[in-house]
């Protein structure tokens, strides 16, 4: 054997014997895999029809030990480290996509309002085939982004696979062909519009370092001509993003309980969030729009909200990602993400794999003729707008598509209609009360 297999085996077994020793007993079977270990290793080094380096077998003999564990476990170069550090700043650069496993595939499970991706006509629930002609079969997740990232302005070339419903029970697969040209994503996580009604509408894209800041203005903008009677949150397509700015915004709307709490095999890796009565700024009818692209730190949200009876959960289910992962920098620059717990919300329910069960299951098709005669001046008049303090004068609706229309937004969203009209209803309940 060469020098570099034997040093090789000497960390290996160093490694081994000092496990050995913290737990304290010999494991005769993980010795004999060690050995089997050193074995392929040295036929892969020495026998293997092209010469690899040693690196990239070591590297690969890694990455292939944690993308066998789950979809979220990785092991990440200094290049994605920065990446990951801009995705969670809110500017990177790209096209516009999130992406993770599903069943061995690579699953898009969210497009950026606006970004390259959304554009080109991407949509949630593509499957990746093929990114510029290289198979994504062998590779692992951060490998897959890594070849979704470049330079400003160069192209990246997509095979899709779109798997759609038909009436019949059946399902149409169809293949796409992509050519999407890169940018410079700048993540906006929160949009806000104010509805007839003193009804506030905020969608959460993304749970960034800047979050809850601005949600805070936001808030405050839409109760700057009184306070608001109802709010919707939306967070639907939102596919997480930072723990702690998950529950900084939860804690908003919260002012006693818990929040999620986090069990995992460590002490360290075990903890219990609450709210606080400081942070507490809005106590009025809510609901929150979830749907299958609603994961991790957004069903922390919808869970918290839902168990606490703060709000009502209104959509289709969400994606069910319940764990945690914790980056873990290694000595030579790279850095391992690793899972190390699960969430639950105050209940004590496990996000992971089941999703938080919306309360009303609104299915996001096109609005019917009766929804929309529902929304009718005629039908609406039932709730008198003198019975509604606050309310905002016909002067500011339009139909000019540069200003927001408030009425020709909830025409094109079922789900969103829905939220509108009973949040009416409970702020003409509690108006009356």
């Amino acid at each position: 054997m060469s020098k570099s297999i034997h040093q090789t085996i000497f960390f290996i077994l160093f490694y081994f014997l000092q496990t050995i020793k913290a737990e304290e007993h010999l494991d005769v079977e993980s010795l004999d895999n060690i050995q089997a270990f050193v074995e392929v290793f040295s036929h892969l080094k020495h026998r293997y029809v092209d010469p690899i380096p040693e690196k990239i077998l070591v590297n690969k003999a890694i990455q292939g030990m944690l993308t066998d564990l789950d979809p979220h476990s990785a092991y990440l170069t200094p290049k994605e480290i920065e990446d990951l550090q801009e995705t969670t700043s809110g500017e990177f650069g790209g096209i516009g996509i999130e992406i993770t496993f599903k069943n061995g595939l690579v699953e898009i499970t969210a497009c950026i309002p606006e970004s390259p991706a959304f554009q080109a006509g991407i949509k949630r629930g593509d499957i990746i085939k093929e990114i510029n002609d290289q198979p994504l079969e062998e590779l692992s997740l951060s490998e897959s982004i890594g070849l979704l990232r470049g330079s400003v302005g160069s192209t990246v070339k997509l095979i899709l696979q779109r798997i759609e419903p038909l009436y019949n029970g059946k399902e149409k697969t169809t293949k796409i062909i992509k050519r999407v040209e890169r940018s410079i994503i700048k993540y906006g996580s929160l949009e806000d519009h104010l509805f007839e009604k003193g009804i506030g509408y905020i969608k959460i894209s993304q749970f960034q370092d800047s979050t809850r800041k601005d949600l805070l203005v936001s808030l405050r903008e839409l109760s700057s001509n009184g306070p608001l009677l109802g709010l919707i949150l939306d967070l639907r397509d939102n596919p997480g993003g930072l723990l702690k700015s998950a529950v900084d915004v939860t804690d908003t709307f919260l002012d006693k309980g818990t929040i999620v709490s986090i069990e995992g095999r460590e002490d360290d890796s075990t903890q219990i969030f609450s709210a606080t009565s400081e942070a507490t700024l809005y106590k009025s009818p809510m609901i929150v729009i979830i749907n299958g692209g609603s994961a991790s730190a957004s069903e922390i949200v919808a869970g918290a909200l839902q168990d606490q009876n703060r709000a009502l959960i209104l959509g289709t289910p969400s994606f069910g990602k319940g764990s945690v992962q914790t980056i873990m920098p290694l000595s030579n620059g790279h850095a391992v993400k690793l899972t190390t717990a699960r969430y639950y919300t105050p209940n004590g329910n496990s996000i992971q794999a089941k999703g938080i069960s919306p309360t009303l299951v609104i299915e996001d098709i096109e609005v019917t003729r009766s929804e929309k005669e529902t929304l009718s001046i005629k039908n609406m008049n039932r709730i008198k707008e003198s019975d509604l303090p606050n309310h905002l004068s016909s002067k500011q609706l339009s139909t000019n598509p540069g200003i927001f229309n408030p009425k020709a937004k909830l025409l094109k969203d079922r789900q969103l209609l829905h939220s509108y009209i009973l949040l009416n209803g409970l702020a003409f309940l509690k108006n009356h009360q």
